[in-house]
């Protein structure tokens, strides 16, 4: 028995253009012809979403790199475990 998420109702103006881009080539989009507009407004938005968690997460870890490019304790634990990874023959 499948579950599906819990879906609400909701009314949002969509540019006509995009509309009709979405309807005619929805393949340009990554999905599959057929299916109802709402399910192809759906899996877009979904794949919005995505998209915009998946980019914060690269931002975020990117100031992470910064931080720990300047940290000497980082740096220094950096070369100890390569220097040990080469004397046990892992690299």
């Amino acid at each position: 028995m499948a579950v599906r998420d819990a879906s609400e109702r909701v009314t949002l103006a969509v540019r006509s253009k995009l509309r009709g881009e979405l309807r005619e080539h929805p393949e340009a989009f990554g999905l599959p012809e057929g299916g109802s507009e709402a399910s192809k407004l759906n899996s877009l938005l979904e794949a919005g979403a995505r998209a915009l968690r998946e980019e914060a997460r690269h931002e975020a870890q990117g100031s992470l790199y910064e931080q720990m490019a300047d940290d000497p304790e980082y740096a220094q634990a950096v070369k100890n475990a390569t220097r040990s990874a080469f004397e046990d023959g892992l690299l």
